[in-house]
């Protein structure tokens, strides 16, 4: 997947627009800013863990 992968353009988002999605780990939701590969990629997003949530070191 690519999603905001070229650096060289600008770019602007409204995160308060944009849904969570749940990541492959429970309890652990994203909202992802730019990718570059599939799910082990380059990638930002914006992470919110639930309680007791964790994900592994990367």
């Amino acid at each position: 997947m690519q999603l905001n992968a070229d650096t060289s353009l600008r770019v602007v988002l409204s995160t308060a627009d944009m849904p969570w999605v749940d990541s492959p780990h429970p309890g652990v939701r994203r909202k992802l800013l730019a990718r570059d590969g599939g799910e082990v990629a380059r990638a930002t997003s914006l992470v919110a863990y639930a309680p007791g949530a964790s994900f592994a070191s990367h």
